[in-house]
């Protein structure tokens, strides 16, 4: 019996990379899996070579709208939720005076709006379930390093803060994670 056995994730960015480490070792571990990003081909791959455990769905995690749909095909899929991985995360690579709108909200959109929706969304699948729950928030090593300007718009915002409120509204066997990197 893994660890995760008898648990249902959602891994967001998970058709490759990081993502994809994850949903791969979460199902070794026992766990079914919901695979998100937007590039559906390589989801699609991911899920079938993972089998009966694993789902992939497209996924723009800046949009509520996109995250409630992933909840609800997850519950109907695999009857509940007990762990979202917020993994989805871009970089632009420009110091401030480079920077234009659509890149701006692209970065916000993703990096901070996306991981907030997924806490949300998530405490309101979990928090009745009865069961341990997590949710876990990976950052990126560009956190931590000075970077001369790069990436003006991705530093901050992996950076923000969770507020320990929202995991207050869950039970006291819940976990709300963020992971710097190694």
């Amino acid at each position: 019996m893994g660890r995760l056995e008898n648990k249902v994730a959602i891994v967001t960015g998970g058709s490759k990379g990081i993502g994809e480490a994850i949903a791969e070792r979460f199902v070794e571990e026992g766990a079914k899996v919901v695979i998100t990003a937007r590039h559906t081909e390589e989801g699609e791959a991911l899920a079938n070579k993972l089998g009966e455990n694993a789902l992939f769905i497209q996924q723009d995690v800046s949009k509520k709208a996109e995250w409630e749909k992933v909840i609800k095909e997850t519950i109907d899929h695999f009857g509940k939720v007990n762990i979202i991985v917020n993994n989805a995360g871009i970089g632009v690579y420009a110091d401030v005076e480079q920077m234009d709108d659509d890149n701006w909200d692209k970065t916000i959109g993703i990096n901070l709006t996306g991981t907030m929706w997924g806490i949300k969304l998530g405490i309101k699948a979990m928090k009745d379930n009865g069961e341990k729950n997590s949710i876990i928030n990976l950052s990126s090593i560009i956190t931590t390093r000075q970077t001369g300007g790069l990436h003006i718009g991705y530093k901050p915002i992996r950076k923000a803060s969770v507020s320990r409120r929202w995991l207050s509204l869950c039970s006291s066997q819940n976990a709300l994670t963020t992971l710097p990197p190694l």
